[in-house]
């Protein structure tokens, strides 16, 4: 099961996704005509239901079907953080921004789980038994801290803020035909929500393994908008 095109450069059969998600076809690959076939040819007709691998520096001359499937939406996530906004510099003292309560809230309303396991058993041979242990799941609200009440009747839970763990994972394009990216939980794993361009610098990369492709991410967005505007299938804004 998935979707395939054949490859312009040699007119090889590949996988470029399943279900909309092309985990290996990035959108300029896409765009340029560098796969065609049913599967390609069909984006047209539902663009706003499709995901593009994000624009990683080091994969820019891998050809579309050859990538490496590493997990979330096929490419090495782009980590990121929020840029703070600062209340007392001197103290160093932040709060949050508008932007940051409406991704809090994403996050609350898309939370996902954290498996804990611990192998337990009968040692035999050498090893404990395969197959026995303890398997739990703590709720996971990808870096922010859930309020008591959400505890209540609850074991355990995650006890601390980590405003690491978001990241980026794919490109694509709203019902509006607005080009977003998928903000995702580098923990847990779950799309949280889509954010276009103009967001996207309420972001910073992690560190400076992820500036390049950010940036990348950030610039071919901008691209995208104006290929939806040239094509007509987005209004110009005035």
């Amino acid at each position: 099961m998935g979707d395939y095109a054949y490859r312009k450069c040699d007119g090889q059969e590949i996988k470029i996704g399943t279900c909309g998600v092309n985990y290996y076809l990035t959108f300029d690959q896409w765009v340029n005509g560098e796969v065609w076939g049913k599967d390609a040819r069909l984006m047209n007709k539902n663009l706003e239901r499709q995901s593009f691998r994000l624009p990683i520096e080091e994969e820019k001359d891998i050809l579309p079907g050859d990538f490496d499937f590493h997990g979330f939406d096929g490419a090495d996530p782009v980590r990121v953080f929020f840029r703070k906004e600062y209340v007392d510099e001197g103290n160093r003292d932040y709060r949050y921004t508008p932007f940051v309560k409406e991704i809090r809230k994403y996050c609350f309303e898309n939370k996902g789980q954290l498996a804990m396991t611990k192998k337990l058993g009968k040692y035999r041979f050498g090893d404990f038994e395969e197959g026995t242990g303890i398997y739990a799941y703590a709720p996971c609200y990808h870096g922010f801290v859930a309020d008591k009440d959400e505890f209540k009747g609850k074991n355990f839970g995650y006890n601390g803020f980590n405003p690491h763990v978001l990241c980026i994972t794919s490109v694509g394009f709203s019902s509006t035909m607005e080009a977003v990216a998928t903000v995702s939980c580098y923990a847990c794993e779950k799309h949280i929500c889509m954010v276009g361009v103009d967001e996207m610098y309420q972001f910073r990369p992690l560190t400076s393994n992820y500036e390049q492709d950010f940036w990348n991410t950030v610039n071919l967005l901008h691209r995208m908008n104006r290929w939806a505007v040239e094509t007509g299938r987005k209004r110009q804004e005035v």
